[in-house]
């Protein structure tokens, strides 16, 4: 008698939902993959490219028509990254290094703050970082006044959390006056003249950590709630309204605008919301392993439409992994960085630059007029950096693994599953797989022989495995596209 085929395409990764109960098409492990247009395909390692010069506790892009750089800072100050090398736009005075940083890109400006009284924000423009120029405090800064954010919306830089003659104000938002094009605001003093402005808003405790500017709103977040600045002009420019009062951001780089809505990584959860709704995108999937984070930060990347969630665990130092989730299809992927980024990513390439190329090694550009454009494909402009260096997803591979624990056999009969066929795009290398049995939950997997296969010849394993709860396992090294798994299998007694 013929053997039953159970086909499916794995399309998600569920680590909330018991094993037993997930549908065939979901896996409970995974390593550096992702669900990319609905379909898992392995994900490259990522590769250092020079060596900054301060361990990076922010970092943003800023671009002219002619140049682009990374700006980030550290303990040891300012600095920006191009195609000349790094550049110190560390200030002789009035901006010092510091553990804490916040930086925003404002056109072709770098705009950072270190939080630390009576330092101002500073910034300086991709035309006066070409010629070797320094940051310079912004113009029209309240006096005796810092700050521990900066942000851009529209054409005005807002901050939030700020300190104003030695007194601290952790809920107080202030925002500049109007910019014309390719320059700063000239002014934060609030007057009757101008669309400058200031508010301090309330919240169920603690402090403002984060703002995104999406579209004509400009959201801020506290551990406490989030507050919507609806912008309408005239002489009250924004109108302010709290949208949730009972979570928001847990950290600074929690807040991320999505160019339609805001995302919002919390304590416990995940959440896409505008000025009427919120959702989560976190419940039943990884909402557990998100309640384990000791740290994290979040980056959208337009381009791909994905979001990037970096985070340690209990006993970790920095970011070493990473969870991506796909916005169009719903879907979550997972990375280890294989590195310590204890500071911060940043999408440093501009998306109409998008697919990044890069020379080999060591990774210098080697193309004066549009330096971000060289030897080797990188498909996305992701980033991480430590003290170590910059860290981007590269063409170069890395250990993957996809694998599904103790499917339910129909009707909780003993089956006997002869084979596993996956369904594999990708360049010729080797594939390893192998299919296990157990007869109840509480019963460790009997893994029967793994094998190895080379993509692009016949991938399939034949070997016997015998229980109520079958498992299955993929792994590799190199690009793929994991289309499809086929299961070959029988009820136990029937011959084939």
């Amino acid at each position: 008698m013929a053997w039953e085929i159970l086909k499916f395409k794995p399309t998600a990764w569920n680590v909330d939902v018991s094993q037993s109960s997930l549908p065939d098409n979901a896996v409970n492990s995974l390593t550096s993959m992702d669900f990319f247009g609905g379909v898992a395909r392995s994900l490259n390692r990522m590769v250092s490219y020079a060596t900054p010069s301060t361990a990076p506790l922010t970092i943003s892009s800023y671009s002219d028509d002619s140049s682009t750089y990374a700006g980030y800072a550290g303990a040891s100050g300012t600095y920006a990254w191009g195609s000349t090398g790094q550049i110190n736009t560390t200030p002789t005075t009035g901006l010092t290094g510091h553990t804490y940083w916040d930086s925003t890109a404002f056109g072709k400006w770098f705009v950072a703050t270190n939080g630390k009284y009576p330092e101002v924000p500073h910034a300086i423009s991709s035309s006066s970082t070409g010629t070797a120029g320094k940051m310079a405090p912004l113009p029209g800064w309240i006096a005796n006044a810092s700050t521990n954010l900066i942000r851009t919306h529209r054409n005005l830089l807002w901050a939030a959390n700020l300190t104003e003659s030695g007194i601290r104000y952790p809920t107080r938002v202030r925002w500049s006056t109007s910019a014309v094009t390719n320059a700063l605001p000239s002014s934060w003093v609030v007057t009757a003249a101008n669309d400058a402005g200031m508010v301090d808003l309330q919240f169920t405790g603690g402090q403002i950590v984060d703002m995104c500017g999406v579209g004509d709103v400009m959201y801020i977040g506290a551990p406490g709630g989030i507050w919507a600045a609806r912008w309408v002009g005239g002489q009250y420019v924004y109108n302010f309204s709290q949208i949730n009062g009972l979570q928001g951001p847990r950290a600074i780089r929690c807040m991320e605008s999505m160019g339609d809505a805001g995302v919002v990584l919390t304590v416990n959860d995940l959440l896409v919301f505008d000025e009427t709704s919120e959702f989560s995108i976190s419940t039943g999937v990884v909402s557990t392993l998100i309640r384990q984070f000791t740290k994290a930060e979040i980056l959208y990347v337009a381009s791909v439409r994905q979001l990037y969630i970096l985070y340690s665990l209990s006993g970790e130092d920095g970011y070493q992994h990473c969870l991506i989730w796909d916005r169009d299809s719903n879907t979550f992927g997972q990375r280890n960085l294989g590195i310590t980024a204890t500071a911060s990513s940043a999408m440093i390439i501009p998306e109409q630059q998008v697919p990044l190329t890069w020379d080999t090694y060591p990774g210098i550009w080697n193309d004066a007029v549009n330096p971000w454009q060289t030897a080797q494909t990188i498909y996305f402009n992701y980033s991480a950096a430590n003290g170590d260096g910059f860290y981007f997803s590269s063409n170069q591979p890395t250990d993957w693994l996809i694998s599904r624990s103790k499917m339910p056999s129909v009707g909780n009969d003993v089956i006997r599953v002869r084979s596993i066929e996956p369904d594999i795009d990708g360049p010729s290398q080797p594939v390893w797989m192998r299919i296990g049995a157990s007869d109840s939950l509480g019963e460790p997997i009997r893994w029967e022989q793994e094998k190895q296969f080379t993509v692009g010849d016949t991938v399939r394993n034949d070997t016997i495995a015998e229980g109520r709860y079958i498992s299955w396992q993929v792994r590799g090294y190199g690009p793929v596209k994991l289309n499809g798994i086929t299961l070959y299998y029988e009820p136990r007694g029937r011959k084939p």
